[in-house]
C-alpha cells in the first residue's frame, strides 16, 4: 500500500517500514486497495506490507502475518468536504454516523481541531 506517485518502486508506507528495519527491496508493486494486495499475497506474488486498519478489512484466510513494531508511523484520517457548498441530507447523515461510530481496532482518534 502506498502512494503510487512517489519515484520509487514501493509506496512510502512499506518503504518507511522496510527502511526502519534497514531492509533493502530491489523491486515492488504498489496497490492502492487492500484487497487487492491479499490477493497477489494469496496467489504467492510476494510479500505485503499494510496497516492494521487495512489488514482487517480483508480476508484472512490463507495468509499469514507478522507485526512490525515500534515504527511509530500514523496516519491521520478524516472528512472532507466544500465548505461553501451545501451539503445533502445522505452527505449530513453518513457524517454524522461516521463521527458518532467507534474508531476501528488498533487505531486512535485524532482530538478535534479548536
Amino acid at each position: 500500500m502506498g502512494n503510487p506517485l512517489l519515484d520509487s518502486y514501493l509506496g512510502y508506507e512499506a518503504e518507511a517500514a522496510l527502511h526502519a528495519s534497514y531492509v533493502e527491496v530491489p523491486m515492488g508493486q504498489v496497490s492502492q486497495q487492500p484487497t487487492t494486495l491479499a490477493a497477489m499475497v494469496r496467489a504467492g506474488l510476494g510479500v505485503g506490507v499494510v496497516n492494521l486498519l487495512a489488514a482487517s478489512m480483508v480476508r484472512q484466510d490463507g495468509l499469514e502475518h507478522r507485526p512490525i513494531r515500534d515504527l511509530h508511523r500514523y496516519r491521520d484520517v478524516g472528512i472532507w468536504w466544500h465548505s461553501e457548498r451545501p451539503l445533502p441530507r445522505a452527505s449530513k447523515t453518513f457524517i454524522d454516523l461516521v463521527v458518532a461510530a467507534p474508531p476501528p481496532a488498533g487505531t486512535t482518534p485524532v482530538p478535534p481541531s479548536a
